[in-house]
């Protein structure tokens, strides 16, 4: 239902696509921006992802999928981010040196025990190389800062905003659901927040109201 229309999207698209070019995706205005897939596993199965591996092979083999290739992330087309009850270990089981299927990571719980900040460069369980969006219920964001801890750089990780720790690991932050009335202010109000607070997606589920609501808010991607 989507995989088979894509591919025939990037087929034409990419038909007759100089080699500077590379690829096309199917933004118009901005060619190279991929297109990102965000699969919700709706139970806990390994059987269900190796599924999904299968079903991309066709798009794996036109080069269609951004992929891990060892040291960077090659962007392409399409995206796939899977994201619900799928396991992390799953993911990184998956082809760990041609990584296709990238892990939506828990917005609201990125600094892990496993983070480690004695390297040059902080390692983070949650990367590039594994994961694209870090997503978490609205109801449960920590958009601003807490008070900053400036003793060690775990401990500025540990409070920092949500959305500085994605930035700083090279993810997407996303927030779900519509809990408005926790934080006391209109959905408008909000809107314009995390606008200006540089979120990088709000999901909705009504696009009309979100298309009428939102204009005059530059930045505010709207995803369907």
């Amino acid at each position: 239902m989507y995989l088979e229309p894509l591919q025939r999207m990037f087929d034409m698209r990419n038909a007759n696509v100089s080699e500077e070019a590379s690829w096309r995706g199917v933004f118009d205005a901005v060619s190279q921006q991929t297109l990102v897939l965000l699969i919700d596993f709706k139970s806990e199965s390994q059987q269900t992802l190796a599924e999904l591996d299968h079903q991309l092979e066709s798009l794996r083999a036109k080069d269609y999928l951004t992929y891990w290739n060892g040291t960077d992330r090659i962007l392409r087309p399409l995206t796939i981010v899977a994201s619900g009850k799928v396991e992390f270990d799953d993911i990184l089981a998956l082809h760990p040196l041609h990584r296709d299927i990238f892990f939506d990571a828990p917005l609201a719980s990125l600094h892990d025990r496993n983070d480690i900040f004695s390297a040059d460069s902080p390692i983070y369980t949650y990367n590039i190389s594994n994961s694209y969006f870090a997503s978490s219920e609205l109801k449960n964001g920590i958009i601003m800062h807490t008070e900053r801890d400036n003793t060690s750089l775990a401990s500025q990780d540990a409070s920092s905003s949500q959305l500085d720790q994605a930035k700083s690991r090279g993810l997407v932050s996303r927030y779900w659901g519509e809990k408005w009335s926790e934080y006391h202010t209109s959905e408008a109000v909000m809107w314009r927040f995390l606008i200006s607070a540089k979120i990088g997606i709000l999901n909705m589920d009504d696009m009309g109201a979100v298309r009428d609501r939102s204009r005059g808010m530059g930045g505010l991607t709207i995803q369907e």
